[in-house]
C-alpha cells in the first residue's frame, strides 16, 4: 500500500456522531474584498450570480473557482471554493462560453487570486492560472510557482492533520466542534 493509500483517521461529528473521513469544500461567498461591506453597499457596487461577481463601480470581474490541495497521506484533496479576477476580455470569453459543455477549450487564463485563505500569510493577489472545465464544472485554479506557503502546499501537498486545521474555522461556523478521533491511525 502506498503512502497516499494508507488510511488515516477521520473525525467525529459532534452533532450527529457520524464518523466522517473526508472534509467539505471550504467556500467563500464573495471575492476577498467584498464580505466586509454591508449588503446595501455590495448591491450598489456589484452583482453576483452563483459563480461570477461583477464590481460595476470599479470594473473588476471575478469567477468562482476551485483550488485543490492534494493530501499526501490520502487519495483525496482539500478543496477551496475561491475567487479569481479575470481581465475584461477573458471574463467576456468565459461568460460567452458559460453554457458550453466544452469550456476547457478556452485554455488557461491569467487571473489574480481574490480570496483570503485563513491559515496562510496573505493570499489575496497571488498570480494564478484559471483553467475552465467541461460540463459546467467550476474552473480549477493553479497558483504560479512561488515561495508562498499556499503555492508550495498546492504543489507538494498537505497532511490530513493540516487539512483538519484549515477546515476547523468552517466546521465551527457550521456548528461542528472538530473532534479528531483518538484511535486515528
Amino acid at each position: 500500500m502506498s503512502q497516499a493509500e494508507k488510511p488515516v483517521g477521520g473525525w467525529t461529528c459532534p452533532c450527529c456522531g457520524d464518523r466522517i473521513d473526508d472534509l467539505p469544500a471550504l467556500a467563500f461567498t464573495t471575492p476577498g474584498n467584498y464580505p466586509q461591506l454591508k449588503l446595501r453597499e455590495r448591491v450598489r457596487l456589484g452583482s453576483r450570480a452563483n459563480d461570477i461577481y461583477i464590481d460595476r463601480k470599479n470594473g473588476y470581474t471575478f469567477v468562482r473557482c476551485v483550488l485543490s490541495l492534494p493530501m499526501i497521506d490520502r487519495t483525496t484533496t482539500l478543496d477551496w471554493g475561491v475567487w479569481c479576477s479575470l481581465s475584461a476580455e477573458n471574463f467576456a470569453r468565459y461568460r460567452r462560453s458559460y453554457r458550453s459543455r466544452k469550456q476547457s477549450e478556452l485554455g488557461p487564463m491569467f487571473g489574480w487570486f481574490s480570496s483570503h485563505c485563513p491559515g496562510y500569510p496573505e493570499t489575496f493577489g497571488l498570480k494564478a492560472q484559471v483553467h475552465p472545465q467541461d460540463e459546467r464544472q467550476r474552473p480549477l485554479v493553479e497558483l504560479d510557482e512561488t515561495d508562498h506557503p499556499l503555492s508550495i502546499d498546492q504543489r507538494n501537498g498537505i497532511t490530513f492533520e493540516r487539512a483538519l486545521q484549515l477546515a476547523a474555522p468552517w466546521l465551527r461556523m457550521l456548528g461542528h466542534d472538530l473532534a479528531p478521533n483518538a484511535d486515528a491511525t
